[in-house]
């Protein structure tokens, strides 16, 4: 690879005029366009709704779209200084508290005498909602429960489950946490979490019938639990796939946490043809990687999505592996994508993929939710939000999402928790996507020829080739039109190039051997 810098003082004029036309033009269209990731007005107040379910802290942990497009979600309801209980909302679509349920639109379900913690939500074909967590049962007991409670379509409890519409399971005699179910095929329920057994946490898995009883084909009396490695292992996330289990989280390995995944047959046991002896261990690098979500593409490829730390912040991390756990090249940097939003910790919390391929990430920077969106090979799409980046504040707090649906128009809902005033309420946010709209119409969708990030920022940009586009020239304009910097580039090796720049507008033009584009760089 071969850069060649020039400082040109030239202005030409059709140049700068076409650089003054063009600014005209990105401004309009920032003012007008309903970009991809643009909050949907059409829900609640300005596609944000916030929801008081108890007197003090609330937090939606799980999400849910029934077959009419009314909303379900799930979480943790703050009802005294010491205590907490399982809590549902249902919305309409139009972001509305639905009254049929529950009548008033909210359920708080108590289950233990302490703290009680909803983390994820699930809808039977029959329309049933499925509820998984853990539960304090007794303030004796110093330990928790893995918790499971289910619901009619009105929010009352289903008496032909469990006892009373609840299922607790007991794996070890201290803390068994549960943070993810799914359903299999056949009906049965899968919960996954952790257990502290022989001094460590270890994955816990149990399967239930559809009545709520333990089902003995699975492990040993409906539980498993292994360690992803030699330490304290959690599993955060479960998917099912031809009747077997995928299960990620992390592990401390070492001094460091890492990403983990696993794969269970139908009957409980690590399937030998994934990974090492059924696991997969992926370390980001030092400091500590925590998987928190996960997805299964249409083709079998794995992505999970979480946090990897970075000098004293956190980046989102996101990581694809083949059907046989072995680590994508295809995707990113042999695999793994890392990515600041901005000079803050930022986590992601959830990963889903849209009919076009194209990955969804939602987590939280700062303060502020955030969202990116990349396209298939992990490169950021700077057609979504700015830059590809969201990034959603509410009041004068902190947010976060903790979960992501896609609905059958493609638009994007998220759920989690907002700061309101002395205590948090659920946040449910939902955004604009022209998916249904953005048929190729037999063309080719064409990969940026650069990457600009991060975009806007505070005057230092970096900006990645492709390495197999064949840039040839990139040429840096002021809002003037005058030409500020020209890169030449010869060859097709991908490779970094920074900027600094001062507060303002520039346009960057892209010029390869088939292509030209041109990208607005904004400096705060």
């Amino acid at each position: 690879m071969h850069i060649s810098l020039e400082h040109s003082t030239s202005s030409p004029l059709p140049m700068r005029l076409a650089c003054c036309a063009l600014f005209a033009l990105l401004a309009r269209c920032t003012a007008f366009a309903q970009n991809d990731g643009t909050l949907d007005p059409s829900f609640g107040i300005g596609g944000i709704v916030t929801t008081n379910m108890g007197s003090l802290d609330d937090f939606g942990f799980g999400i849910a779209l029934q077959s009419d497009g009314r909303l379900l979600i799930a979480g943790v309801v703050g009802t005294g200084a010491t205590t907490n209980d399982f809590g549902i909302a249902r919305y309409t679509t139009s972001g509305l508290l639905d009254l049929s349920f529950g009548g008033t639109g909210k359920v708080v379900t108590p289950i233990g005498a302490l703290d009680d913690q909803a983390r994820s939500i699930a809808i039977q074909p029959n329309g049933r909602i499925l509820v998984a967590g853990h539960a304090f049962l007794s303030s004796i007991n110093s330990g928790t429960d893995f918790a499971i409670v289910r619901y009619m379509q009105d929010g009352s409890l289903d008496n032909s489950f469990g006892t009373g519409g609840k299922v607790t399971v007991n794996i070890a005699l201290n803390n068994d946490a549960a943070y993810a179910i799914g359903l299999q095929d056949d009906g049965k329920i899968v919960v996954a979490g952790t257990a502290y057994l022989n001094s460590i946490y270890q994955v816990a898995v149990v399967r239930c019938l559809e009545n709520g009883l333990l089902d003995g084909s699975f492990g040993v009396g409906g539980k498993v639990t292994f360690n992803f490695g030699s330490n304290t292992s959690l599993a955060t996330s479960v998917s099912i796939q031809d009747g077997q289990i995928l299960l990620g989280g992390y592990v401390y390995e070492g001094s460091d946490l890492q990403f983990a995944l696993a794969r269970l047959s139908e009957n409980g046991s690590l399937d030998p043809s994934f990974g090492s002896g059924g696991k997969v261990v992926t370390s980001l690098g030092p400091g500590g990687d925590l998987s928190h979500g996960m997805v299964v593409q249409g083709d079998g490829r794995i992505l999970l999505c979480g946090q990897t730390a970075i000098g004293g912040d956190t980046a989102i991390a996101i990581v694809r592996y083949n059907s046989t756990g072995i680590l994508d090249s295809s995707f990113g940097n042999n695999g793994v994508v890392v990515w600041n939003v901005s000079n803050v910790s930022d986590e992601a919390w959830s990963i889903k993929t849209q009919d076009d391929g194209k990955i969804l990430v939602a987590g939280s920077s700062g303060f502020d939710i955030a969202m990116i969106r990349l396209f298939p090979d992990g490169v950021l799409d700077n057609s979504f939000g700015t830059a590809g980046v969201v990034l959603t504040s509410y009041g004068q707090g902190s947010s976060r999402a903790n979960a992501m649906a896609i609905q059958d128009d493609g638009q994007i809902v998220l759920c989690g928790g907002s700061q309101v005033g002395s205590g948090a309420d659920f946040i449910v946010t939902r955004y604009k996507s022209n998916l249904a709209s953005s048929s190729t119409h037999g063309f080719e969708i064409q990969k940026p020829l650069v990457q600009v990030f991060p975009n806007p920022n505070n005057g230092r940009f970096t900006i990645v080739l492709d390495g197999s586009a064949q840039v040839n020239t990139l040429r840096l304009f002021d809002s003037s039109g005058r030409e500020m910097r020209v890169e030449k580039v010869m060859g097709s090796i991908s490779t970094e190039i920074c900027y600094e720049l001062r507060a303002g507008h520039y346009l960057l033009e892209v010029i390869s051997n088939h292509a030209r584009e041109v990208h607005q760089l904004v400096v705060h």
